[in-house]
C-alpha cells in the first residue's frame, strides 16, 4: 500500500501550502501537435494585384485589410505591417492577429512573443477562432508567459466550438490522455470526428486509434454528439472609432493590505529579498497569510538562513488566527519534530482545527494520520472518510490516494472504476511539477490494463460527470 502514494512524512511536508506561488499545470507526457503550432496560412505564394481604394473610400479599411493579407501571405511584410498594424489598432480582429503572427515569427519585425500574445489575445478577445487557436498554443508551449494547460485548453475550446477544426483536433488529444482533463474518450473522439469531417490531417487516423479503445456504445454516444454538435457564431466587430490601448489587462482589485499581492510577485520572481521585507512589514502588523507566508520562507530558507524555530513562531502567530494554511503546516511541524518535539496528538490537534474549516490539505493530511495508526487507532475507514472529503474539493493528492485505497481495496471494497476514476481525476489537475503526476499517469494507465472496456467506459463517464464539491 506504502508504494501507491507518497509516504506520509514526505506528503505532509509537501503539503505546507504558501498562498499565491502558482504552479504550471498537467503537462502532457508527449506532445504530438507541437510542431503544428501554427494557425497561420502558408506564405511564399505569387503576390496577387492589390485592390485599389482612395482614401475617401468608405470600403478602404477592408480592402487594406485584405492587401494586408494578400501581402503577408506572398512573404511581403513590410508592406503587410504597413497596412494592418492602423488596422489592428483601431480594432480589426483579422489585422490584430496577422500583427501577431508577425511577432511571434518575427517577420518583417522583431520577434516578440510577449507582444504577440497581446496582440492574439486582442483578436481572441473578440471571438476570433484563429487567433484563440494561437492563443492556445502560446499558452501550451509557454510563449509569452508560463505555461499554463488550463488556460490552452480553454482557448482551444473556444475556437474548437467555433468549428476551427486544428483546434477541434487538439482537443481530441487533450481528452484522450487526459492533459489538465480527466481522460474522456467519448470527448476525444466527438473532437477528432468533427476535425476528420473537415479533412484536417492526422485526425481521421487518431480518430480511428482512439476509437480501438471504445466500447460499440461509447462510440454510438460520440457519434451522436459529433451530429448533435453546432458550431457557436463570430461576428468581427471590424474598424472600430478608437486606436486600442497599450495594455489590454485592467486592473484586479482586491481586499488584501497594499503591497501583499507585490511580495508574492517578488516571491514567484525569486526575489526573496524584496518578498521578504513585504511580508515582514504586513506580518509585523498582525496579517495572517503574511505570517503564513514568512513562516513558509523560514522553513524553505529562501530569502533567510533556514530556520524551523522562527518558521514555527510565524505559523504559530498565523495560525492562532484561524489561518487554516498556518495551522496545516504546524501540524506537518509537530509531525517531523521541526522546531519541535515530535508530537502526534499536538499534530493531530492542529490538523483538526484545519481541516474543521474544510480545508483540503488538512483533511488529507488528518486521512493519512489514521492510515499510520500515529496518535490515533489505526482505522483505514477513518482514512477514506477524509480522504474523499479532501477528494471532492480536487484536491489531487486526495484524489490519487483515494485511488490507491480503491485500487487495493482498504477502508472500501476494491473497485477498478472507481479507482480509475479518481486517478483520472488527480491527473488531470496535478501540476507538472508536482512527482505525482508521472505516477499518477501511470497507475490510471496500467489499471485499465486489468479492466474491460466497459469498465473503463463507465470510469471515464463517472469522471466526465464529477463536479467538485465547495468547503464545508
Amino acid at each position: 500500500m506504502v508504494k501507491k502514494f507518497p509516504a506520509l512524512l514526505a506528503l505532509i511536508i509537501a503539503s505546507i501550502p504558501f498562498i499565491l506561488v502558482a504552479e504550471p499545470n498537467a503537462a502532457p507526457k508527449v506532445n504530438p501537435f507541437e510542431q503544428f503550432d501554427s494557425s497561420e496560412p502558408l506564405a511564399g505564394a505569387a503576390k496577387p494585384a492589390p485592390l485599389a481604394a482612395s482614401s475617401d473610400d468608405p470600403f478602404k479599411p477592408i480592402i487594406d485589410s485584405a492587401n494586408g493579407v494578400a501581402a503577408y501571405e506572398s512573404g511581403d511584410y513590410t508592406t503587410a505591417l504597413q497596412l494592418l498594424r492602423p488596422l489592428a489598432e483601431h480594432g480589426s480582429s483579422e489585422a490584430q492577429f496577422y500583427l501577431g503572427l508577425m511577432y511571434r515569427e518575427g517577420k518583417g519585425i522583431t520577434q516578440d512573443y510577449v507582444e504577440a500574445v497581446r496582440w492574439f489575445r486582442l483578436s481572441a478577445d473578440q471571438g476570433y477562432a484563429v487567433a484563440q487557436s494561437s492563443l492556445g498554443f502560446m499558452y501550451f508551449g509557454g510563449k509569452g508567459f508560463p505555461r499554463n494547460f488550463v488556460e490552452a485548453v480553454k482557448w482551444f475550446r473556444l475556437a474548437a466550438d467555433q468549428g476551427a477544426a486544428r483546434a477541434q483536433w487538439v482537443l481530441g488529444h487533450v481528452y484522450m490522455s487526459g492533459w489538465s482533463v480527466p481522460q474522456d474518450y467519448v470527448t476525444a473522439h466527438m473532437w477528432l470526428n468533427l476535425s476528420a469531417a473537415q479533412g484536417f490531417p492526422f485526425a481521421t487516423k487518431d480518430r480511428d486509434a482512439v476509437a480501438a479503445l471504445m466500447t460499440a456504445a461509447q462510440i454510438a454516444e460520440a457519434h451522436k454528439l459529433a451530429s448533435n454538435w453546432k458550431p457557436t457564431t463570430h461576428v468581427d466587430r471590424g474598424i472600430v472609432g478608437q486606436p486600442t490601448s497599450g495594455s489590454h489587462a485592467g486592473k484586479i482589485l482586491t481586499d488584501e493590505p497594499s503591497g501583499f499581492q507585490d511580495a508574492a510577485a517578488a516571491y514567484n520572481k525569486g526575489d526573496y529579498a524584496t518578498a521578504l521585507r513585504l511580508f515582514r512589514l504586513l506580518a509585523d502588523r498582525g496579517y495572517s497569510p503574511a505570517q503564513n507566508n514568512l513562516g513558509r520562507m523560514y522553513f524553505d530558507g529562501r530569502g533567510v538562513p533556514q530556520g524551523y524555530v522562527e518558521a514555527l513562531k510565524w505559523f504559530r502567530l498565523a495560525a492562532n488566527q484561524g489561518d487554516a494554511n498556518a495551522q496545516t503546516s504546524l501540524g506537518a511541524m509537530y509531525v517531523e519534530g521541526h522546531g519541535v518535539p515530535q508530537d502526534y496528538a499536538a499534530a493531530l490537534s492542529w490538523y483538526r482545527l484545519a481541516a474543521d474549516q474544510g480545508y483540503a490539505v488538512a483533511e488529507m493530511n488528518l486521512g493519512a494520520m489514521y492510515l499510520k495508526g500515529w496518535g490515533v487507532p489505526q482505522d483505514s475507514g477513518v482514512t477514506v472518510r477524509w480522504y474523499r472529503l479532501a477528494a471532492d474539493q480536487g484536491y489531487p493528492d486526495a484524489q490519487f490516494a483515494l485511488g490507491a485505497l480503491y485500487e487495493d481495496g482498504v477502508g472500501v471494497p476494491k473497485d477498478f472504476v472507481h479507482a480509475h476514476m479518481w486517478y483520472n481525476l488527480a491527473y488531470s489537475l496535478y501540476p507538472a511539477s508536482d512527482a505525482n503526476s508521472d505516477q499518477t499517469y501511470e497507475f490510471r494507465d496500467k489499471l485499465a490494463k486489468r479492466m474491460s472496456p466497459e469498465q473503463v467506459a463507465e470510469a471515464q463517464k463517472l469522471a466526465r460527470e464529477w463536479k467538485p464539491k465547495s468547503a464545508r
